[in-house]
């Protein structure tokens, strides 16, 4: 049982340093919870809400992934080589794919104009407008404003 639970630690070790040190984590963070707020006022059924969970769940795991291997790689070729480059590029590929197509949910699962409409004006009147202003700060403050205390070289 205490590997289990220590397994369950490392995995979220793991998801704290993507946090930590990938910014793009963080975007991809902010984002989510936009969608979801926004998957809220706007009433979407569970059916939609269900593909938006999983999409979002695959570009957190795309990118987790893509952290992993571009740290990998880095440790076991410090050096510069198109082998690096490619396998560093096919990765975050991964990740970009993982996003098109959480975009292309989105616009799937937000397809009523009126509705599109209607949850967008609720977020830019009051009182709703100061949580959207709010969130927007935050998440640029979240984004941009984590600066890990060790550095680990990004190439």
């Amino acid at each position: 049982m205490k590997k289990l639970i220590k397994s369950f630690g490392y995995a979220f070790s793991g998801l704290w340093a993507c946090i930590i040190y990938e910014r793009n984590f963080r975007i991809h963070i902010s984002a989510a919870l936009a969608v979801f707020v926004f998957a809220w006022l706007y009433g979407v059924d569970n059916v939609h809400l269900a593909v938006l969970v999983l999409t979002v769940a695959l570009v957190f795991i795309t990118e987790a992934v893509n952290t992993s291997i571009e740290k990998a790689v880095d440790f076991l070729s410090p050096e510069r080589s198109e082998t690096a480059k490619i396998a560093k590029d096919a990765a975050a590929g991964a990740v970009l794919l993982s996003a098109i197509a959480a975009v292309a949910v989105a616009v799937m699962s937000f397809n009523d104009l009126d509705r599109l409409s209607w949850t967008f004006l609720q977020l830019f009147t009051m009182p709703k407008l100061i949580f959207t202003v709010a969130y927007i700060i935050l998440s640029i403050v979240f984004i941009f404003c984590i600066v890990p205390k060790t550095n680990i070289e990004r190439k």
